[in-house]
């Protein structure tokens, strides 16, 4: 994909993600039609490859407007080896 349309595409991962959480405040829809949007929003940000951004501890604002993951605020999972 082209930067221009990651970008694109991250709009619409955002946009998604302000839909979800309204939904989930209002509780305005069949539990199944939450869980199939949730079920869609998940796989566009592995497709387009977008993460939550970093805090100032480095840990993830998960709902803060998501980044590229090549981001240098882009926050990525670790698997602790202890």
């Amino acid at each position: 994909m082209e930067q221009q349309e990651r970008e694109r595409a991250l709009s619409c991962v955002n946009t998604m993600q302000d839909i979800l959480n309204t939904l989930t405040e209002c509780n305005d829809l069949w539990m199944s039609d939450i869980r199939k949007l949730q079920d869609a929003y998940c796989k566009l940000s592995r497709i387009v490859g977008v993460a939550p951004p970093k805090d100032e501890d480095g840990k993830p604002k998960h709902y803060a407007d998501k980044v590229l993951d090549d981001d240098p605020q882009a926050w990525h999972y670790e698997k602790d080896e202890n």
